[in-house]
């Protein structure tokens, strides 16, 4: 196991996000050695990683203590980037809790800035792959995507589609408005990452700040671009790239999804969209 090869703070950190749930030993030993992680990337996963149900309640207020200023410093430092920001704002609250009026005026600060995430997919991986490599994982591409896949740090777009869902009439009319406009713009951000996840949990937040601004033009564009983006999530499962013989290809294959998910997989469904 990587886990046991690895003594640093930052490669057990990644190998737990590419292998799953650790142990109670392992736990306390991360929560205990987190002032070790520097990578602003992995600190949102652990911040992400720590708050997970699995994890003893104990360890994960330890590691949430040490984590919250960490991620304010980083929002502090890259003011443009939205992904931390919206982390802190929303990553407290209950996902059945109205959005308030104090937070509107935070989410509409956070919509006004330029970027989602500021890390590009690839370097992510190149990380976490060399990272896994010196602790002599077996495959480490396919282990690196999977602790990049934990890397997005969604949980903040996820709260706030969740949250946006239950506010109906507790914020006034203008308020509603503002919270719509508010929605496209940080969906917007969010759809225009690489990753096929990231696209649709942006094109869904567009969806509800559409229909929340009750612009059916708005609407009509974003459902059609969901309705693409389910045609692609069954892509990838159809073609078991993991059983594909020649290893150039699976290697060609991860490339392109690194680069751009999304376009990637539009290059397959738009041949079958016209049946050719």
């Amino acid at each position: 196991m990587a886990w046991a090869r690895a003594k640093k703070a930052d490669t057990r950190l990644v190998a737990a996000l590419a292998e799953g749930a650790l142990e109670e030993e392992q736990q306390r030993w991360l929560a205990a050695n987190l002032m070790d992680v520097t990578d602003p990337v992995l600190l949102r996963a652990a911040f992400e990683y720590f708050r997970g149900d699995a994890l003893l309640p104990g360890v994960r207020a330890e590691a949430l203590a040490v984590l919250r200023p960490r991620l304010q410093q980083l929002a502090d430092a890259a003011p443009q980037e939205m992904q931390t920001p919206l982390l802190l704002l929303l990553a407290q609250s209950s996902p059945d809790a109205p959005v308030t009026t104090g937070e509107l005026q935070e989410l509409e600060r956070i919509a006004s800035l330029s970027d989602y995430r500021a890390t590009p997919l690839v370097r992510m991986h190149a990380e976490a792959e060399w990272l896994l490599q010196s602790v002599g994982v077996a495959r480490p591409q396919a282990s690196a995507f999977s602790a990049v896949v934990s890397e997005l740090a969604l949980t903040g777009p996820h709260l706030l589609s969740k949250r946006a869902g239950v506010t109906g009439d507790k914020l006034s009319a203008a308020e509603r408005e503002r919270l719509g406009r508010a929605l496209w713009a940080i969906g917007e951000r969010v759809a225009e990452e690489s990753t096929l996840v990231e696209h649709m949990v942006g094109l869904r937040l567009m969806k509800q700040g559409a229909e929340m601004l009750k612009e059916p033009e708005r609407l009509t564009q974003v459902t059609a671009a969901i309705q693409e983006g389910q045609q692609m999530i069954g892509v990838a499962p159809a073609l078991q790239v993991a059983r594909w013989p020649i290893p150039s290809l699976q290697q060609a294959w991860l490339a392109a999804t690194l680069e751009n998910e999304w376009a990637h997989l539009r290059a397959f469904v738009a041949p079958l969209k016209h049946g050719e």
